[in-house]
Order: C-alpha cells, then sequence, then structure tokens
C-alpha cells in the first residue's frame, strides 16, 4: 500500500508534503504475548523546516497503541495478542507552522500472533 497524503490549506503546485517510513508494516508471525514495531518516521519535503507532529491511530483491530510522544518527528508501537492478528491504520499530520499549512499521512499496520493464515 502507498502512503496516502492529504493537504489542507496549501496550494495546488506546492511540494509540500509528507510521507511514512514505512507505508506498511506487515509481521506474518509473531510470537503470542507483546511486540514493539521498529520505528515509524514522517518525510516532509518542500516545507519550511519549522513543523508540528501529531501522530494518531485512525483505526484498529486488536489491542495496539503509539508508546512514544505524538509531537516528534517518529513513533513506536506495541501490540498485544495471543493467536490474534492486530491490524492498524497509523496517521501523522503535520503542520508548518510557518504558514499553518497541515500535510499527513497514512501507514498501514498488520501483525498476526501465533494463528496460522489462511493462503490468499
Amino acid at each position: 500500500m502507498i502512503s496516502k497524503m492529504l493537504l489542507s490549506g496549501v496550494a495546488a503546485n506546492s511540494d509540500y508534503s509528507v510521507s511514512i517510513t514505512p507505508s506498511e508494516y506487515v509481521i506474518g508471525q509473531a510470537n503470542n504475548g507483546s511486540f514493539t514495531t521498529s520505528r515509524f518516521t514522517a518525510n516532509v519535503l518542500s516545507g519550511s523546516g519549522n513543523y508540528e507532529y501529531n501522530w494518531t491511530l485512525t483505526s484498529q483491530a486488536g489491542v495496539i497503541s503509539i508508546v512514544t510522544d505524538t509531537d516528534q518527528d517518529y513513533c513506536i508501537l506495541n501490540a498485544q495478542g495471543v493467536n490474534d492478528v492486530v491490524t492498524a491504520t497509523l496517521n501523522c499530520e503535520v503542520t508548518d507552522t510557518n504558514n499553518s499549512t497541515i500535510v499527513s499521512a497514512e501507514s498501514s499496520i498488520f501483525i498476526n500472533f501465533g494463528k496460522d493464515l489462511e493462503p490468499f
């Protein structure tokens, strides 16, 4: 899945944008219990250099939470499960503080805890 990017208050020809790395996070088989993800990073292009970040989970199934401060340029998640699948959509909203323009991006998360998956 490609990161979705949303713009608010930005001219159509603006290059100001954000993406999240990774744009998709898939763990096909995690041990039952707790799993901490690697870092999700917001990559901002062509803004002023003065940004405010806001990370949120906009949808989720299962137990998953953000374990780092939500106002920095990266975040880390923790998921928990036993023979369960945890899914979520992670959103990062970035505000350019010099002109109040806002951009956002999403990343999809899928973590399988000890469950045999059906073949596709």
